[in-house]
This record gives structure tokens, C-alpha cells and sequence, in this order.
């Protein structure tokens, strides 16, 4: 895993943007998980998570790192390509707009890791 993704086209931060895949995408920072997980942790479809996972998948941000088969299914586990991500100055015409894009991953990272936090033994 890298240590920065430098995020450099419309479509990548478009997609980072949406406040739920920032939400997989912190899960994603820490370990892999499988569409399944990533359902029952998120009380949603798999469908639905699976849209999402693409969609990361396809703008570069996660990548299958692990198959395996159970019951005749095969499970890819997912993982964040970066700890982290920047956005590349070229894209910041609208400082107002990215600012506001970043807060909401900061105060999504900060929700996980109080969480964490007082989850702990």
C-alpha cells in the first residue's frame, strides 16, 4: 500500500466525494474486506455495496487483493490502494468546494477513530 494517492482527474475526486465511500474507504484504510463484510457492517444490499466498491475500483482508489473460495463462491477482499489521498493543485479552482470535500474526510476519520477509541478494551 502507498503511502499518498495523488488524486489528479474530475471523476477520481467525484467519486471520493460522496460521503458513503468515504466511509468505505476509512474501513478500506485499515484492513481488507469482502462485499459481504462491508454489507453487514453497513446494514446495507450487497448490491449496493458492490456498486460502490466498483466504482472505487474503477477511479483507482481500492483494489482486490486476496481471493477466496467458500461454498463454491469466490470472495474478493478489497483494500485501499493509499493511506491517504491528495488532491492535486491543478484541480483547486474552487478552493471552497475541495475544502469542503476534505472536512467531510477528516470528520469521517475522526467519527471512525473515536469510535475505535471507545470501543477499546
Amino acid at each position: 500500500m502507498e503511502q499518498f494517492k495523488i488524486i489528479d482527474q474530475y471523476e477520481q475526486l467525484k467519486s471520493l466525494g460522496d460521503p458513503f465511500r468515504s466511509k468505505i474507504m476509512m474501513r478500506l484504510i485499515e484492513k481488507p474486506y469482502t462485499g459481504q463484510q462491508l454489507s453487514e457492517i453497513f446494514e446495507l444490499s450487497r448490491a449496493r455495496i458492490h456498486y460502490h466498491l466498483k466504482e472505487l475500483e474503477k477511479n483507482g482508489f481500492i483494489r482486490v487483493v486476496k481471493k477466496e473460495e467458500k461454498n463454491g463462491i469466490i470472495q474478493k477482499f478489497y483494500q485501499s490502494v493509499a493511506k491517504g489521498f491528495i488532491i492535486s493543485s491543478e484541480l483547486l479552482p474552487h478552493t471552497k468546494e475541495i475544502s469542503d470535500v476534505t472536512k467531510q474526510i477528516f470528520i469521517e476519520t475522526l467519527n471512525r477513530t473515536e469510535t475505535r477509541i471507545l470501543s477499546a478494551p
